[in-house]
């Protein structure tokens, strides 16, 4: 009988070792054109997220603009 699931199903392949070396070389290309020296002045130059505020009393997490901890109602 006719399904319309088996119409869609596909055998299940596994790659080849001609494949997999195609895919490597591919790859050993694309390594070779990246530019390593922009990549390395990207990771040095990146910096923790310090717009993120907590009180200083209770370590509650505020808002940029807020100078009043909601939670131990100090000021900060």
């Amino acid at each position: 009988a006719y399904t319309p699931l088996k119409a869609t199903m596909k055998p299940i392949t596994t790659k080849t070792s001609e494949e997999d070396s195609a895919i490597e070389k591919v790859i050993g290309d694309i390594r070779e054109e990246m530019d390593i020296e922009i990549l390395s002045t990207e990771f040095e130059s990146m910096t923790a997220d310090t717009s993120i505020n907590k009180c200083p009393h209770c370590g509650w997490l505020l808002a940029w603009d807020q100078h009043k901890c909601p939670k131990c109602r100090k000021e900060v």
